[in-house]
């Protein structure tokens, strides 16, 4: 079979002759030190992105893309938060956003204290008002129940997988949960707001989200923080990716007036977290690429030495 002369002097020259097997060394081994450092490359940034993409997937999944507060005090109250909620849809179609904003939810939340029953810990509760305003994130994470029992239990809540186990928490049992935010006077003094509640569900994110957060029904919660039971404190928007939240709340800032609303995203709580995994995979990256780096000065260093080598055969095939 005929072959191209390009392709012949290369395949007789690649191979050592009797005086260059150290050459012929030199270049095996630089083009294996590529050919690992690529295939290091691609494992380890492939497996970088799927780790940012789980984290993505499971903990951003259960907080809060990006939260929308009205500031002026009457913008809470109960007869004026449906044309809260119509502006800030009203603001989305604007800005032609609704491809990126999958879900428009009120959001009711509030920091308490759990009394489990061999201690006590700090829990964020998030309501849900009905199967509507659950996060699609979250929303197929359950693993024990299901979310019809959770707003058909009056004070029952969903919790996550990790604290269950780690302090015995099961299906029926019951937790005391501890708000600061609202209190009573009693003959004992100022006591805050506080309520035995019963575990109706588990989920699990397989994320530290497993042990920060509970579920509880917004009226149930609104209840606890003695609020109307349909009062909510912000708009809570769920994107379908959400990398994009700087860009879409930097965008509903320049429409909503600075001094009628806050708005802010992830990147408030959780953003360090992923800007440390962003900066491992860019180390990695560069770490990986010296080592290709070296291989390929190897490959141009025996190749210059062949040259050197066989310049006289050069010349005679040149003439």
């Amino acid at each position: 079979m005929q072959i191209p002369i390009s392709l012949y002097i290369a395949s007789r020259y690649a191979k050592a002759s009797q005086g260059g097997k150290f050459i012929g060394f030199i270049s095996l081994f630089s083009t294996l030190g590529i050919a690992l450092g690529v295939m290091a490359l691609i494992i380890v940034v492939s497996v970088m992105d799927g780790f940012e993409g789980l984290l993505k997937q499971r903990m951003l999944g259960a907080v809060p893309h990006i939260t929308i507060t009205a500031k002026q005090h009457e913008a809470n109250q109960v007869n004026n938060q449906n044309d809260f909620l119509t502006h800030i849809n009203q603001t989305i179609d604007s800005l032609g956003l609704n491809d990126h904003v999958i879900q428009t939810l009120p959001l009711v939340q509030s920091q308490a204290i759990v009394q489990m029953p061999a201690d006590l810990k700090g829990m964020i509760v998030q309501g849900i008002q009905d199967t509507q305003h659950i996060p699609v994130a979250i929303k197929n994470f359950i693993v024990q129940g299901d979310w019809q029992n959770l707003l058909d239990k009056r004070f029952g809540i969903v919790i996550g997988r990790y604290l269950a186990m780690e302090f015995g928490l099961g299906i029926g049992d019951q937790v005391r949960i501890i708000v600061s935010g609202a209190s009573h006077y009693t003959p004992l003094g100022r006591m805050p707001a506080q309520r035995k509640f019963t575990v109706v569900g588990i989920f699990e994110t397989e994320s530290e989200i497993d042990q920060q957060l509970i579920l509880s029904r917004s009226e149930d919660l609104n209840r606890l923080m003695r609020k109307p039971k349909t009062d909510y404190e912000a708009i809570r928007l769920v994107l379908n990716d959400p990398f994009i939240a700087q860009n879409v709340s930097q965008q509903l800032t320049s429409q909503l007036p600075a001094e009628q609303y806050s708005v802010e995203n992830w990147h408030k709580t959780h953003g360090k977290l992923f800007d440390a995994v962003k900066m491992e995979k860019n180390m990695m990256w560069f770490m990986l690429s010296l080592i290709i780096a070296v291989a390929a000065f190897n490959i141009v260093s025996s190749l210059v030495m062949m040259v050197t080598k066989k310049q006289g055969e050069i010349a005679i095939l040149k003439t």
